[in-house]
């Protein structure tokens, strides 16, 4: 080999070794370079996913907000139909019991009815008792409770009772009927001022006279009852139903909870839409 070449290759060697120095340090700083990137990247991305998810939470927020006031507004909507709706129901059984105390007043078939009336503690006017029979029997309506004041004769504002009952009776068929109760005794009253009262156990029921006359089972009963209707599904009884107030009905009516006492003996609250009620009751002495 020339000396020339041997003397060479030394600096041949230095200059493989600094190339080899500089390409890894290229290679190091390219490294970095594309890891810089890649993290500037992940970077982007992060914060584009939490602009996104900060963008959706954000406008979550406002679409919660938005929906929450509008649930409320609709929920106050249905609450204020559904009462608006009650109302509507409630002024129709005080009409309809008014229609049915005058036409039984006027019915000459019921002359009984009026004579008794008038020693009556209190009148439980019951304008529509539904009874429906498919194998077992149900029996149900809403009515108004007046107490009489037996020295002034004047009638009390009405006070809203339910009353139902479910026979065990094989019944087929239906039928709707007028009722009006008479509470002739003031064991009679005190049981309808209770929870609920049972008919045949809490207090003696019977049927009303129709005529002027009376027999021994109508001068014991604390209450008196009155029906006309057509009836197409076997006999009719009360014994065993259920006579409760109706508590949320009586709240809306005089806009604040009341105890059926409260009305119709003390006289504490009052509604001139029952004004018409009580004339027409004020027939029945």
């Amino acid at each position: 080999m020339p000396r020339a070449a041997l003397n060479q290759e030394p600096h041949l060697k230095t200059f493989r070794m600094i190339g080899s120095v500089q390409n890894a340090r290229l290679k190091k700083n390219t490294f970095l370079r594309l890891t810089d990137l890649h993290l500037l990247q992940l970077a982007c991305v992060s914060c584009n996913n939490v602009f996104h998810h900060t963008t959706m939470s954000l406008f979550s927020l406002r679409r919660y907000h938005l929906l929450l006031p509008m649930t409320f507004l609709l929920v106050a909507l249905f609450v204020r139909q559904s009462h608006a709706e009650e109302i509507s129901q409630i002024q129709e059984v005080i009409e309809k019991s008014s229609a049915t105390a005058q036409s039984f007043i006027a019915d000459i078939n019921f002359n009984g009815f009026k004579r008794t009336a008038g020693k009556a503690r209190a009148m439980l006017i019951v304008p529509k008792l539904d009874k429906i029979g498919f194998i077992l029997g149900a029996t149900g309506g809403t009515g108004v409770l007046l107490a009489h004041d037996m020295v002034s004769g004047k009638w009390s504002y009405p006070v809203f009772y339910t009353i139902g009952s479910i026979s065990m009776d094989i019944q087929f068929g239906s039928d709707t009927s007028e009722i009006i109760f008479l509470v002739m005794t003031v064991k009679g009253l005190k049981a309808l001022l209770n929870t609920q009262c049972k008919l045949g156990k809490d207090v003696i029921l019977a049927a009303g006279p129709m005529s002027s006359a009376s027999d021994t089972a109508t001068k014991k009963a604390d209450i008196l009852y009155f029906r006309r209707g057509l009836e197409a599904s076997g006999s009719f009884s009360l014994n065993g139903a259920i006579i409760a107030p109706r508590n949320s009905w009586n709240t809306l009516y005089y806009k604040k909870a009341v105890d059926p006492a409260d009305i119709l003996l003390r006289h504490l609250s009052s509604n001139p839409q029952a004004d018409a009620l009580l004339e027409t009751l004020s027939a029945a002495r």
